[in-house]
């Protein structure tokens, strides 16, 4: 596989389940929008992801794509590879396709999304990460580091009862944006 062998993958995270790598080097800019300045700007990224597997990881995804008649071992899923698009000004990705590896680099499952689902990317998003460290390598902005500011969080009002129970909102502004006039 050329991704696979070719590729420089960059360490984002790792937890008890998924280790993250992002591959700098095939970050694409794949359309651009003309400013009335005559300048242009990237909207559309394409980029290859890679997800290495934990044993509980591996049982997870694999319950996720409800894939268990396909892949019964957990252990033998040890990483995936993903194309994705990315859509920076409606903070957006899609995945084009995914191929799921052995150990030994053998594909044993794989997903080409037609139609694709776009997903929004929140910091609840398994794809907050891939996103921001893609986003930054194309526009270099902060992404990845207002994602992890501890003021990422922004309260808007808070409301006490006479019971002593409070109710609060909060807005994410890593992902607020401008939308028209709104």
């Amino acid at each position: 596989d050329k991704v696979q062998a070719d590729t420089n993958w960059q360490w984002i995270s790792s937890d008890s389940k998924y280790s993250k790598f992002y591959a700098p080097s095939r970050i694409k800019v794949t359309n651009r929008t003309k400013l009335d300045d005559g300048k242009s700007v990237a909207t559309e990224l394409q980029a290859w992801t890679k997800t290495e597997y934990s044993y509980e990881g591996a049982m997870e995804t694999i319950k996720n794509y409800g894939i268990q008649a396909v892949l019964t071992d957990p252990a033998k899923l040890k990483y995936s590879l993903a194309l994705v698009q990315i859509n920076p000004q409606n903070r957006t990705i899609e995945y084009v396709q995914e191929d799921f590896y052995d150990a030994d680099g053998k594909v044993i499952w794989s997903k080409v999304y037609n139609p694709r689902t776009t997903k929004e990317i929140n910091s609840q998003s398994f794809d907050e990460e891939f996103y921001t460290y893609i986003v930054d390598a194309v526009f270099r902005q902060g992404e990845t580091a207002r994602s992890k500011a501890k003021n990422r969080w922004h309260p808007l009002w808070k409301v006490k009862a006479a019971d002593g129970s409070a109710t609060s909102s909060i807005a994410d502004t890593s992902t607020m944006r401008l939308k028209g006039g709104n």
